[in-house]
């Protein structure tokens, strides 16, 4: 049979043992323990039955009972919680032509059961040849991890350096920011359009027409102080800013002063 290595060898060594179909049976679920990675330890449910031999045969002794199969396991892995082996319990109950399989983690107390019935894995023929004895062993196979032993074996602890972490661009709790655009939007082709964005309610503020000298020079304070072309043509000059225009006394005049003013003072004029 395809993917069932080392059953038949397992059915030729336990074939002199056999006395029931119920036997076969109990070997064919042997066989799954040992296909997974498990050794038998011995039989009865004590642990002073244990003789401490790890084999994958079965122990002597382990059909003496025609009604109850108690069979104990160990697993070849070391397990990530206690550090050790862990031990399990086969318990199989025969009744009315099925085998009640029980299978206990006895270091964690996990248990976990399944109904089996005898005749439609083990045919009639079971005391004839390997090739005549066996039917539906990968459904069995199947069923065996899936619904017990995935019950019941403990589950390998995650690091957290082995924790799949999000990356930054898709995780949903990132807080996107979006900044706002800093630079005029001027169509370089159309020399007219300069400031245009001044007379739009709606502009984002970026127009052309005011010119601020604190943003372009903090130290700036009338437009002498700026080099020919920095200041746009037909821009206003806005001097509203920290200090005052040179050679003026605090605090700074709302406007520039009126032409011909030099004789006087006055912000409220």
């Amino acid at each position: 049979m395809e993917g069932t290595p080392g059953l038949e060898l397992l059915f030729s060594c336990a074939k002199a043992q056999f006395k029931s179909k119920e036997d076969v049976a109990v070997c064919l679920i042997h066989w799954n323990f040992i296909n997974n990675g498990f050794t038998c330890i011995g039989t009865g449910e004590e642990a002073a039955a244990e003789s401490g031999a790890e084999s994958e045969l079965l122990p002597e002794g382990w059909n003496q009972s025609s009604e109850v199969y108690t069979l104990r396991y160990q697993s070849t892995a070391t397990s990530s919680s206690t550090n050790k082996k862990d031990r399990y319990l086969l318990k199989a109950v025969v009744a009315d032509g099925t085998l009640i399989v029980n299978v206990m983690n006895l270091e964690q107390e996990k248990l976990a059961s399944k109904i089996m019935k005898i005749s439609d894995y083990v045919t009639d023929d079971w005391n004839t040849t390997y090739v005549n004895t066996f039917r539906n062993v990968e459904k069995l196979k199947k069923i065996f991890k899936e619904q017990l032993l995935k019950e019941v074996i403990p589950s390998p602890r995650v690091s957290k350096d082995e924790e799949p972490r999000i990356p930054y661009e898709d995780d949903p709790l990132r807080i996107r920011r979006q900044f706002p655009e800093r630079h005029p939007r001027i169509d370089p082709l159309d020399p007219f359009n300069f400031g245009r964005t001044d007379l739009d309610p709606f502009a984002d503020g970026s127009g052309g027409m005011i010119f601020d000298p604190l943003r372009t020079n903090p130290r700036a304070r009338i437009p002498g102080d700026f080099p020919r072309g920095a200041i746009p043509p037909g821009a206003r000059f806005d001097p509203i800013g920290p200090g005052g225009l040179r050679g003026r006394p605090r605090p700074d005049p709302d406007h520039l002063p009126l032409p011909n003013s030099n004789d006087y003072d006055d912000m409220f004029m």
